[in-house]
């Protein structure tokens, strides 16, 4: 009886998270009890988990391989504890980022377009992604100005 609840409660909080997130789009299949155990998400593939910029910046779009869509959770400076949140919109989808020399849109649902400005200092930072349950990173380096 107990394992039934648990895995009852873990289907409701997926399937809360997808639609209070604004995340679940017209024909996306929504996981079902047989489909997912508590905290079994299939990680995040990407088309891409790393991107360098030479000192004029430059923009690159990056695919999320097996999930029809995604947010952007923040950006955080390697190195440090300083992060940068996502704007969160007015149907918190999460869609967009500005920090200073650096910003990410989510475009076509499962891709992320990210742009490094030529004035942005040379760097690191991580993007950090997020699908339902499942996490992910991506490194972004720029070389001096």
């Amino acid at each position: 009886m107990a394992r039934g609840f648990i895995r009852t409660t873990a289907l409701l909080m997926a399937a809360m998270t997808v639609f209070s997130c604004g995340c679940a789009r017209k024909g996306q299949k929504v996981e079902t009890e047989q489909d997912i155990e508590v905290g079994d998400w299939p990680a995040i593939k990407l088309s891409r988990e790393e991107v360098s910029f030479g000192p004029k910046g430059g923009t690159v779009t990056i695919t999320c391989e097996n999930y029809e869509s995604w947010w952007i959770n923040d950006v955080q400076i390697v190195g440090t504890e300083k992060y940068v949140h996502a704007d969160p919109g007015a149907n918190n989808e999460y869609r967009t980022l500005n920090a200073e020399g650096i910003s990410a849109e989510i475009v076509g649902g499962n891709k992320v377009k990210i742009t490094v400005s030529p004035s942005a200092a040379a760097g690191d930072w991580l993007l950090h992604m997020e699908a339902g349950d499942a996490f992910t990173e991506i490194r972004i380096k720029k070389e001096g100005r």
